[in-house]
């Protein structure tokens, strides 16, 4: 768990050093990744990793926990304030698909075969990652949005 875990935030600092989707003016100088989830059982190791995961990127890790009865709610309204997370550990990929497909997230398909720093052998991203949730993760145009 912990390893698909630093994964998925070294994945997600690699989106955010390549440069956001969108430039939002009034962002903050500093570099800041805002991780949420309604996943109680992931908030202990979400934020025991954030130090070392600022210390060894640069990059402040922020966790956030949403009910998951308002979730949906709370990530429209993120959106539509300009102020959406860079990381969402969604439930229903067709969430990701929908924000997707209207540019606001970031498409993870160069990302994915990009050498994987942390492997044995150098292998690409996609090696990490079971191929189901892969798959699962592609819209309808096959572009990958979000990697579970």
């Amino acid at each position: 768990m912990r390893s698909r875990l630093a994964i998925s935030l070294c994945l997600a600092a690699c989106c955010a050093a390549a440069g956001a989707p969108l430039e939002l003016p009034g962002a903050p100088d500093e570099p800041r990744i805002v991780v949420c989830t309604f996943f109680s059982e992931m908030l202990s190791g979400l934020r025991a990793v954030a130090g070392d995961f600022e210390a060894e990127t640069g990059i402040a890790l922020e966790v956030q926990a949403v009910p998951y009865l308002g979730y949906q709610m709370w990530l429209h309204a993120r959106f539509l304030a300009k102020n959406a997370p860079e990381v969402l550990v969604l439930e229903n990929p067709g969430l990701a698909w929908r924000y997707g497909q209207a540019g606001l997230m970031t498409c993870f398909d160069d990302l994915v075969e990009a050498p994987n720093p942390f492997a044995p052998q150098d292998g690409p991203w996609r090696e990490a990652f079971r191929k189901p949730h892969l798959l699962q993760s592609l819209d309808t145009n096959g572009r990958l949005y979000l990697i579970p």
